[in-house]
Protein backbone atom coordinates (compact mmCIF):
# COMPACT_ATOMS: atom_id res chain seq x y z
CA UNK A 1 0.00 0.00 0.00
CA UNK A 2 3.11 2.48 0.73
CA UNK A 3 4.14 1.84 -3.07
CA UNK A 4 0.81 2.85 -4.13
CA UNK A 5 0.62 6.05 -1.65
CA UNK A 6 3.50 6.96 -3.16
CA UNK A 7 2.17 6.46 -6.74
CA UNK A 8 -0.61 8.31 -5.98
CA UNK A 9 1.19 11.61 -4.63
CA UNK A 10 3.33 11.59 -7.76
CA UNK A 11 0.12 12.45 -9.75
CA UNK A 12 -1.21 15.48 -7.64
CA UNK A 13 -0.80 18.58 -9.47
CA UNK A 14 -0.63 22.10 -7.97
CA UNK A 15 -4.74 22.93 -7.10
CA UNK A 16 -6.43 25.20 -5.10
CA UNK A 17 -9.20 23.41 -4.00
CA UNK A 18 -9.28 19.66 -3.05
CA UNK A 19 -11.64 17.27 -1.70
CA UNK A 20 -11.15 13.47 -0.98
CA UNK A 21 -13.92 11.13 -1.41
CA UNK A 22 -13.47 8.47 1.84
CA UNK A 23 -10.69 10.13 3.48
CA UNK A 24 -10.92 7.68 6.00
CA UNK A 25 -7.80 9.02 8.97
CA UNK A 26 -7.05 11.72 6.64
CA UNK A 27 -3.14 11.01 6.36
CA UNK A 28 -3.33 10.46 2.69
CA UNK A 29 -5.90 13.50 2.49
CA UNK A 30 -3.48 15.68 4.42
CA UNK A 31 -0.33 14.50 2.35
CA UNK A 32 -1.86 15.27 -1.10
CA UNK A 33 -3.23 18.65 -0.21
CA UNK A 34 0.10 19.34 0.89
CA UNK A 35 1.76 18.18 -2.35
CA UNK A 36 -0.99 20.26 -4.28
CA UNK A 37 -0.38 23.00 -1.80
CA UNK A 38 -4.56 23.43 -1.87
CA UNK A 39 -5.99 26.34 0.41
CA UNK A 40 -9.32 24.75 1.14
CA UNK A 41 -9.69 20.99 2.14
CA UNK A 42 -12.22 18.87 2.71
CA UNK A 43 -12.73 15.27 3.54
CA UNK A 44 -15.89 13.36 2.68
CA UNK A 45 -16.61 9.97 4.76
CA UNK A 46 -19.47 7.98 6.67
CA UNK A 47 -17.39 7.78 9.52
CA UNK A 48 -15.80 11.02 10.05
CA UNK A 49 -12.92 11.58 12.69
CA UNK A 50 -11.69 14.93 14.20
CA UNK A 51 -8.82 16.16 12.17
CA UNK A 52 -7.03 19.20 11.12
CA UNK A 53 -9.43 19.85 8.25
CA UNK A 54 -13.49 20.15 7.95
CA UNK A 55 -14.37 15.89 7.43
CA UNK A 56 -17.80 16.07 6.21
CA UNK A 57 -20.08 13.00 7.32
CA UNK A 58 -21.58 11.28 3.95
CA UNK A 59 -22.34 8.45 1.94
CA UNK A 60 -20.27 7.63 -1.53
CA UNK A 61 -23.01 5.75 -2.75
CA UNK A 62 -25.58 8.78 -3.06
CA UNK A 63 -25.19 12.79 -4.10
CA UNK A 64 -22.70 14.18 -2.65
CA UNK A 65 -22.99 17.63 -0.52
CA UNK A 66 -21.11 19.51 -2.38
CA UNK A 67 -22.28 22.21 -5.23
CA UNK A 68 -21.43 21.78 -8.63
CA UNK A 69 -17.76 22.87 -10.26
CA UNK A 70 -16.55 23.02 -6.47
CA UNK A 71 -13.13 21.46 -6.58
CA UNK A 72 -9.76 21.49 -8.45
CA UNK A 73 -8.79 18.05 -7.39
CA UNK A 74 -10.72 14.98 -6.26
CA UNK A 75 -9.23 12.40 -4.94
CA UNK A 76 -10.95 8.51 -3.53
CA UNK A 77 -8.03 6.29 -2.44
CA UNK A 78 -9.21 2.98 -1.76
CA UNK A 79 -12.96 3.90 -1.69
CA UNK A 80 -14.50 2.67 -4.85
CA UNK A 81 -14.42 -0.79 -4.07
CA UNK A 82 -16.38 -0.54 -1.19
CA UNK A 83 -19.53 0.99 -3.13
CA UNK A 84 -22.34 -0.55 -4.72
CA UNK A 85 -23.39 2.68 -6.40
CA UNK A 86 -20.46 3.32 -8.17
CA UNK A 87 -22.14 4.66 -11.76
CA UNK A 88 -23.10 7.59 -9.59
CA UNK A 89 -20.38 8.00 -7.25
CA UNK A 90 -18.81 8.83 -11.10
CA UNK A 91 -21.13 11.31 -12.04
CA UNK A 92 -21.16 12.48 -9.14
CA UNK A 93 -17.52 13.12 -8.94
CA UNK A 94 -17.70 14.36 -12.58
CA UNK A 95 -20.49 17.08 -11.28
CA UNK A 96 -18.21 18.70 -8.52
CA UNK A 97 -15.10 19.11 -10.63
CA UNK A 98 -14.28 22.21 -11.96
CA UNK A 99 -13.64 22.83 -15.52
CA UNK A 100 -10.33 22.02 -16.02
CA UNK A 101 -9.75 20.09 -12.61
CA UNK A 102 -8.73 16.52 -12.43
CA UNK A 103 -9.55 13.24 -10.67
CA UNK A 104 -7.55 10.63 -9.31
CA UNK A 105 -9.05 7.09 -8.28
CA UNK A 106 -7.22 4.35 -6.83
CA UNK A 107 -8.69 1.07 -5.91
CA UNK A 108 -7.64 -2.60 -5.43
CA UNK A 109 -7.99 -4.96 -8.25
CA UNK A 110 -10.66 -7.20 -6.76
CA UNK A 111 -10.70 -9.60 -9.83
CA UNK A 112 -6.92 -11.11 -9.11
CA UNK A 113 -7.58 -15.02 -8.69
CA UNK A 114 -5.83 -15.27 -4.65
CA UNK A 115 -8.76 -12.42 -4.06
CA UNK A 116 -11.42 -13.95 -5.09
CA UNK A 117 -10.37 -17.37 -3.39
CA UNK A 118 -9.97 -15.38 0.00
CA UNK A 119 -13.54 -13.69 -0.77
CA UNK A 120 -15.31 -17.12 -0.89
CA UNK A 121 -13.86 -18.51 1.56
CA UNK A 122 -14.72 -15.08 3.91
CA UNK A 123 -11.52 -13.40 3.94
CA UNK A 124 -10.61 -10.06 3.23
CA UNK A 125 -8.66 -9.48 0.46
CA UNK A 126 -4.52 -9.17 0.27
CA UNK A 127 -4.02 -5.41 0.54
CA UNK A 128 -7.11 -4.46 3.14
CA UNK A 129 -6.36 -7.50 5.40
CA UNK A 130 -3.08 -5.55 6.40
CA UNK A 131 -4.14 -2.15 6.47
CA UNK A 132 -7.63 -1.77 8.07
CA UNK A 133 -7.64 -4.46 11.13
CA UNK A 134 -5.94 -3.71 14.42
CA UNK A 135 -5.03 -7.40 14.66
CA UNK A 136 -5.51 -9.99 11.78
CA UNK A 137 -5.39 -13.76 11.17
CA UNK A 138 -3.77 -12.71 7.96
CA UNK A 139 -5.13 -14.11 4.43
CA UNK A 140 -4.83 -17.92 4.72
CA UNK A 141 -3.37 -17.97 1.04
Amino acid sequence: MMHDREAVLSLIEKSDSFVDLGCGDGKMTKAAARKANAKSILGLDSLPIKSSFKIIKGNLNRKFPFKSNSFDAVLSHYSLEHLYNSGLFISETRRILKKGGYTIVATDNLSNWPTIIALVFGFQPFSLADGICKKSIGNPL
